[in-house]
Formats: C-alpha cells, structure tokens, sequence
C-alpha cells in the first residue's frame, strides 16, 4: 500500500473514532497515527487484534503515536535533519494551494472583462509563493477595435490586446489580500456581474491545523 493510500484510508476509516468518518484530526502527527493504524488494520493477524480494543484504548493508541511522531520530528530538527519550517503546515499545505488555485480559476471565469466576447485564448495561470502568500497571474487575449481603456490605439494595436488578472491569498488564512486586472497595461476595476469586488469579503476555505 502507498504511503499516500495509508493517509487517505485514516480520513476515511479514523482508529480512533471506531471508523467514523468525516472526523478531522487535531494535527499533522494526529493524521500520520490514523495512517499508520489503517496501514496495520490490513496487515492479517494485526487487524483482526487492532478491532477487538475499546475505543477509549484506540484513542490513546492514537494519541501516544501521534505524540512519537512529534518527537521524533523534534528531535530530527534540533540535529539539522529536517528544517522546521519546511515541516509546517506539511500536511495541510498542499490541500490549501489547491484550494487557492481553484478560487483564483472561479474568479477568473466570473469577472468582467471589457467585451470579453472578444476573448480568444488564455494562458496557464502562473503562481509564485512567498513565505504565507501565494501570488497568481493569468494572461489572456483579445480582439477588439473598441476597447474604452484602449482608445488612442491604433487598428493593428487593437487586434491583439494582452488582459492580465492577479490575486493573492493568505495561505494560512484563506484571506485574498490583492487582486489586480490590467488590459493592455491599464489598471480596470475588477468586478463580477457589474458588482465591483471587494478584497475584504473574497476568501477560500482552509483546513485549520495546530503544532
């Protein structure tokens, strides 16, 4: 079984909530037990010995492995092993980035664009992070002769006008803290359906963690 398999079967089948599932784990080290126990409750002999145990005793099973793995990640940072914080947020970081791009996609797909039945083609969004922050960039194309942030252009100009949207998010938070649209190099108000966006109501769901 992969070891990605293990993560994923603990979400589903918890130890210690006797298989309950949709029961989130306190931390990265809690969700690393859960991992291992669903990695033993297949092992033939073991599983059978791990299910015929009350569940106060599968809850510090749990708990006591889970507090291992801390130390042992403790421990393997004071002697330089493993940077601290690169482990931050390890189990949880990806899923929010995830999250992240898909909220950057979705405001992308519904904001106002200056005719954008003149919309050709898009690019791939590039995304860049920084410390808590991501940054994400999206350049897309259009045709138009009747552009009103672009009229001391000329014709040839006009045919192949450059649109860029930008955010930021707190990964952290799930706190949009930047957004930015530019047509051909001029700033335009970012809005959906003629309601201008406001940074201070935009935001992804996070998946909270505790070390």
């Amino acid at each position: 079984m992969e070891i990605n398999s293990n993560l994923i079967n603990g979400d589903k089948y918890p130890y210690d909530t006797n298989g309950e599932a949709g029961v989130p784990p306190k931390d990265w080290a809690h969700r690393a037990a859960r991992g291992v126990l669903a990695n033993l409750s297949d092992r033939s002999g073991v599983g059978s010995a791990l299910s015929d145990i009350d569940l106060d005793i599968k809850v510090e099973i749990v708990e006591t492995l889970a507090e291992i793995i801390r130390d042992a990640h403790r421990e393997s940072g004071k002697k330089g092993e493993v940077r601290a914080d690169c482990i931050s947020d390890f189990e949880f970081i990806s899923v929010r980035e995830k999250r992240a791009s898909q909220y950057f996609e979705q405001l992308f797909q519904n904001i106002d664009i200056p005719n954008d039945d003149s919309l050709t083609e898009a690019d791939g969004k590039e995304s860049v992070k920084e410390g808590e922050l991501i940054h994400f960039s999206k350049r897309f194309y259009l045709e138009s002769d009747e552009l009103d942030c672009n009229d001391d252009l000329d014709e040839d100009e006009k045919s192949s006008i450059v649109g860029i949207l930008t955010m930021s998010a707190n990964l952290k938070t799930g706190e949009v803290t930047a957004i930015g649209l530019s047509i051909d190099g001029n700033d335009v108000p970012v809005s959906v359906n003629g309601v201008p966006c406001k940074i201070s109501d935009m935001g992804f769901m996070v998946c909270k963690s505790t070390f």
